[in-house]
């Protein structure tokens, strides 16, 4: 149980936003306790606020590349051989490993010629087993 000092008194008439963690002191006012922690897959973990969770499939809208010789890089926290399929604007890209360290896997995705110079591009990926999301960039 947390102690008086480390709640957030919520003025009564606010709605709580999760009915768990919402309670009622003695005295009738509303607090809550912090949370800690996200429960939901699809929003970042609050420790991070920089990654995303795929489950099998993913679609992004990036920038695309400015000329022909930049590639996409994919930053995955997965060190086990995971080979994605990627696809740029429906086409599907040659995917190798740019690099790989103790808990990051950086993939570098041959565009298709046609992306070059383009604004917006959409990139769809799938694996075959749940990913961790750290970045995706066109350099």
């Amino acid at each position: 149980m947390l102690s008086v000092e480390t709640r957030t008194v919520v003025p009564r008439k606010v709605r709580s936003h999760s009915s768990i963690a919402s309670h009622r002191s003695s005295s009738g006012e509303r607090f809550q306790r912090p949370h800690c922690v996200h429960t939901a897959q699809s929003r970042p973990f609050a420790a991070s606020n920089a990654s995303r969770r795929m489950r099998a499939r993913g679609t992004l809208r990036i920038g695309g590349p400015r000329t022909a010789s930049e590639s996409l890089y994919l930053g995955v926290f997965e060190t086990r051989d995971v080979w994605p399929v990627v696809r740029a604007d429906g086409v599907e890209c040659a995917l190798a490993v740019a690099h790989r360290d103790n808990d990051l896997t950086e993939f570098r995705v041959s565009l298709p010629a046609q992306a070059a110079g383009r604004k917006l591009m959409d990139v769809a990926i799938e694996s075959p087993r749940p990913l961790l999301f750290g970045y995706a960039e066109v350099r």
